[in-house]
């Protein structure tokens, strides 16, 4: 099967291709992809370029005239929502006819290199939500790919972990969404950002869009006609999502308001007769109660939908092995068990003849669903000493947060200062197991930014979490999962027509005055889904047993922690002491359990990938 991914490289003139690099171009391009999609360009400025992808467009023409595409995902219109047979020409169209002004503009979800020999130059660029991940190294030539492990072997450079990424993952469970990754030496483009690399000049990172000329529409919209424009926004991105292939589309669906949306919209757009795939991963045991078990809102939400209902679950018994699979299928070690869920989900699809998954990924960041818009718009209030309605808004806030008034104001205080990252910066927080003198001998940098700066506070949490928080970190996971399998993961709110929308509509559109968040995405999914579902309050995703599977494979927990003497940060005498909450039926054990399984999955990785620590 042809792959779904970019890969490429260039040389500069006059130089050899290294042997690690022409090893990598013999058995990761030449026989994954099929002549037509490969394009290979030898100019007096540049040795060699060598692009392959999905898609080629525009190889006709002098090299010095010669502008070529290589482009994986998909394009729509947003006036039709039809999808573009050829998103490689369309995007070279664009790219001809407006420059690099042209990627903030396109609506889809996709990655695209583009060589241009009129300048010439190689640009690498990332739809505006950066969906599809690209990564490259400057290293015996210059090697860029969908797949960081995929570069770090074409390029000849060692697996040395990165000492302030590594960091990161252990105390946040994140991967991506900083330029540096946790190889050395490897890089991550940026969602909303595109690389330029001239021969002249070392690569150049960019914004696609400047953030700060977003103006919030104050006056222009009604809540209720915003409401209207967004679902019309919404299923506009849904229908061009399904239309390449109606029988293969499924939608994964955890229970919540982002996914049932989505399966709303699906059928909407489909019709009533359409026949609709929903795939949701339960506790098999049953061992999560109320209200951490979503069972009774996915099913409702199918039923609403008139959808073929899929109920997917693993045992502890195959969880050994969906470890070592992840392990060598990710790029870096994923942050919690919840990638097994999303495995078998996409693995049973594939089974199905799904070649397509929809996911509800994105309103949590864009859509105002998180505390931290919470927390920023208590702020706004409080410097406009509207004391009274920062605490109405923090109260009614409590049942989305799951936790007690005087914690949430002590956290809303403390979430929008300063502090915290510069105590973060002088001295990082310990982790559970990990002896935090090690990285302290390192002087690793702890914060991490967006790479975008926005002057007013509520954007600048949006920006936060689309681009730098977990949400980078999930999209990676799910597209890698699902490009192992042949399925291609799709995000239907990540949209480029979506996100400008969201981010001009007014604070209080997205969280009410009386603490509620996503308040438009309710208003406009009021009528087309489960009113339990509009009401629903805690996140919750798809119910991982954590807790049960660890208990159940005692025997094969305990075989980790022996080899975890691999790494020369771990402290098991810390760990020790936190698996004796596992017994407890209280957050603490799910706290302890996630940790303990972010550790074992960090371990497999370096098994996996040869990983080296300095």
């Amino acid at each position: 099967m042809q792959s779904a991914r970019i890969l490429g490289a260039c040389v500069v003139p006059g130089g050899q291709i290294p042997s690690a690099l022409s090893a990598w171009i013999s058995r990761n391009i030449s026989r994954s992809y099929p002549e037509q999609s490969v394009a290979r360009v030898a100019t007096p400025q540049w040795g060699c370029v060598i692009v392959a992808a999905p898609q080629i467009s525009g190889e006709d023409g002098d090299c010095d005239k010669k502008v070529i595409v290589g482009f994986t995902g998909y394009l729509f219109s947003t006036i039709d929502g039809k999808l573009a047979n050829r998103p490689a020409e369309k995007l070279r169209d664009a790219y001809l006819r407006d420059g690099v002004a042209c990627f903030a503009c396109l609506a889809g979800n996709f990655s695209a290199a583009i060589y241009d020999g009129r300048f010439p130059r190689l640009l690498l660029v990332r739809d505006i939500a950066g969906t599809r991940p690209l990564y490259y190294a400057c290293h015996g030539g210059f090697t860029f790919g969908s797949s960081a492990t995929a570069v770090l072997r074409a390029s000849g450079l060692p697996a040395i972990a990165h000492e302030s990424m590594l960091y990161r993952y252990l105390a946040d469970g994140v991967c991506q969404g900083n330029h540096q990754t946790l190889f050395k030496g490897i890089y991550s483009i940026p969602g909303s950002h595109y690389l330029e690399l001239t021969p002249e000049s070392s690569p150049k990172i960019l914004p696609t869009r400047d953030v700060n000329r977003v103006e919030i529409e104050n006056t222009r919209w009604g809540i209720d006609e915003a409401a209207d424009e967004l679902r019309t926004r919404i299923l506009t991105s849904v229908k061009a999502s399904a239309s390449d292939n109606v029988d293969g589309i499924g939608v994964a669906l955890s229970g919540g308001i982002d996914s049932c949306g989505i399966l709303a919209c699906l059928r909407r757009s489909l019709g009533g007769e359409a026949r609709i795939s929903a795939y949701s991963f339960i506790d098999g045991g049953n061992s999560l109660s109320p209200p951490f078990d979503e069972r009774l809102g996915m099913e409702a939400s199918a039923s609403h939908a008139n959808a073929e209902h899929h109920l997917i679950h693993l045992d502890a018994s195959a969880i050994p092995r969906a470890v070592s699979l992840t392990s060598h299928i990710q790029d870096f070690p994923v942050g919690s068990p919840v990638v097994f869920a999303h495995h078998e989900m996409f693995r049973v699809a594939a089974a199905h003849g799904k070649s397509v998954m929809l996911n509800g990924h994105g309103p949590d960041a864009i859509l105002g669903g998180s505390l931290a818009h919470v927390f920023a718009c208590v702020s706004q209030l409080r410097a406009r000493l509207r004391l009274v309605a920062a605490m109405r808004t923090l109260r009614g806030s409590r049942d989305y947060a799951g936790i007690g008034l005087l914690r949430l104001a002590a956290q809303s205080v403390w979430a929008t200062t300063r502090l915290p990252r510069i105590l973060k910066r002088a001295q990082p927080a310990p982790v559970p197991g990990m002896q935090i003198g090690w990285f302290a001998e390192r002087s690793i940098d702890a914060t991490q930014n967006s790479g975008f700066v926005a002057d007013d506070p509520f954007l600048q949490v949006t920006l936060r979490q689309l681009y730098n928080d977990a949400l980078p970190t999930a999209l990676s996971i799910e597209e890698a999962s699902g490009a192992a399998l042949g399925v291609d993961s799709r995000a239907p709110y990540l949209a480029s027509s979506v996100i400008a929308f969201a981010e001009r509509m007014p604070h209080e559109f997205m969280v009410s005055d009386q603490g509620e968040t996503k308040r438009l995405l309710r208003i406009a999914l009021r009528d087309w889904v489960p009113s339990s579902t509009i009401e629903q309050r805690l996140r919750v995703g798809f119910p991982i047993p954590a807790i049960g599977w660890m208990l159940d494979l005692a025997p094969w927990v305990e075989e980790q922690f022996c080899e975890m003497r691999l790494l020369p940060f771990f402290d098991g005498a810390a760990i020790t002491r936190l698996r004796a909450d596992l017994g407890r039926q209280d957050k603490n054990a799910w706290r302890a359990a996630f940790v303990i399984w972010r550790w074992i999955l960090l371990l497999q990785w370096v098994k996996a990938h040869g990983v080296t620590f300095r």
